[in-house]
Parts: structure tokens; C-alpha cells; sequence
């Protein structure tokens, strides 16, 4: 929207100028309301809301506090948000950790067809070396190719006194940290330029 009127002079309209002002401030809020990883401005903010994230869904998961300690690293995507792309596709920024250390910085996209909600999260947990061999990997990952992350639900949640034996579970989560059903297999992840410190 110009605030100019085609004469190229300023507009005099003061609902212009008042919706050209508050525009940025509205959606800077309409941002910030689900999850601001999807949009991290710096590595900063994303590592803080990764971390965010992953201690909410071990909080309302019993089966990911289990699984998080005996992982060998986790990736965390705190959002996927759809785009405006056409066929709807989701999109999200994340973190792979090995314990306290932040070891690369992804991106991840999926289609919005396997999802019935418009936003969500999702953690990885790499149980052997050959799932996180796909996660290290620059030439990227996509779910399906290769090892494929067992979704995590109520109905599959492993037992805490089970030792994993799948490469990776995956947990897809809703802002609170709890589980929602949303498909993952195609979902692909690379790595951004963004390195660690």
C-alpha cells in the first residue's frame, strides 16, 4: 500500500497514515503469538526457543523425557508455519544439539496436506549413528529416504523401561508441548548457512 497519492505526492488520507503505522506492529504480534523460531532473527533466538520448546514437550511427555536422555542428538523445529507457496507447504527453522551443544542450523519443509492444523512443532531424536549420519549430512534428509522417524503418539509411545531400538522417533507437538497427529514422512531438512559458535 502506497502513501502516495498518483501524483506521487504524500497522501493527506489519515487512515493510511494510521494503517501504515500500525501495520508492523500488528504483525510483529500476530508472529510472536505462536512460535517466533519460524521467523529467528538471530541464532540467539532460535536457540532459546528451541530449547523452549524441547523442555515444554519433555514437561508433557513422559515417553520424549525418556527418550531425550538416551538420544544421541535431537534436531527441534519450535514452528512450522505455512507459506504462502502454492499446494500449501510448511515451514520452520531448527537446531540439532548433541547434548548442551548446539552442533548445526536447519531448515525444514513440508506439504500442509499431512497436517490438520496450521502450525506446529517437532522434535527428532537421532537414537543411532546412522540417523544422525542423515541429519550431519549438507546434502540434506528427506523422511522416507533413508531412516524414517517412528511418530510418536499415545497409541506408540515407548516405554520408559524399553531402550529405543527404532534410529529416530519424532514427536509433533502443538504450542503447550502436547502431541497432535500430523504426518512427517516427505518432510525434508537442510542445513542453513547459519554455523555454530
Amino acid at each position: 500500500m502506497s502513501d502516495r497519492d498518483s501524483m506521487g505526492r504524500a497522501s493527506t488520507d489519515p487512515s493510511r497514515r494510521h494503517l501504515l503505522t500500525i501495520f508492523p506492529i500488528v504483525a510483529a504480534a500476530m508472529a510472536s503469538t505462536w512460535a517466533p523460531a519460524a521467523i529467528a532473527l538471530t541464532k540467539a533466538d532460535l536457540d532459546r526457543d528451541a530449547d523452549l520448546a524441547l523442555r515444554r514437550l519433555c514437561k508433557a511427555s513422559p515417553a520424549a523425557d525418556t527418550l531425550s536422555r538416551k538420544a544421541r542428538s535431537v534436531l527441534i523445529f519450535p514452528s512450522m508455519l505455512k507459506t504462502a507457496k502454492p499446494g500449501g507447504q510448511m515451514r520452520g527453522e531448527g537446531i540439532l544439539k548433541r547434548g548442551t551443544l548446539v552442533e548445526g542450523y536447519y531448515e525444514s519443509e513440508a506439504s500442509s496436506r499431512q497436517s490438520p492444523v496450521p502450525a506446529y512443532g517437532y522434535v527428532v531424536f537421532l537414537m543411532t549413528a546412522k540417523a544422525e549420519t542423515y541429519a550431519y549430512d549438507g546434502k540434506g534428509w528427506e523422511f522416507g529416504i533413508g531412516p524414517t522417524p517412528v511418530v510418536v503418539n499415545e497409541d506408540t509411545a515407548p516405554s520408559p523401561s524399553v531402550d529405543p531400538a527404532d534410529d529416530a522417533y519424532a514427536f509433533v507437538f502443538d504450542r503447550h508441548g502436547a502431541t497432535v497427529r500430523v504426518g512427517i514422512e516427505g518432510t525434508r531438512i537442510y542445513k542453513t548457512g547459519w554455523q555454530p559458535n
